[in-house]
């Protein structure tokens, strides 16, 4: 399974058409082609859902609210609990 696999999934029980105008919904970090064995699943991308998914060897992170939520998004650096979350990612 791939990341693509499960984000069109999820797209059949949310489908993207029916989102505001200002969420930001769909992959916000990583390759559309990763192999996914393991899925943490969270409300939000906190630091300590990162470190869990870590923690448990989780190849992907599915959550309710996004990791970058307003556009444009300026600078990924430690500056940000964003940055560092996608920081620690990489």
């Amino acid at each position: 399974m791939t990341v693509q696999t499960i984000l069109e999934y999820l797209h059949t029980l949310a489908p993207a058409a029916m989102k505001y105008d200002w969420d930001n919904v769909g992959l916000n970090c990583g390759r559309m082609d990763k192999e996914v064995r393991t899925i943490l699943v969270a409300l939000d991308p906190f630091r300590n859902v990162i470190d869990e998914a870590i923690e448990i060897g989780a190849d992907c992170i599915v959550t309710h609210h996004p990791l970058i939520f307003r556009n444009p998004l300026m600078a990924v650096n430690e500056d940000s609990e964003a940055g560092r979350c996608v920081l620690t990612l990489i």
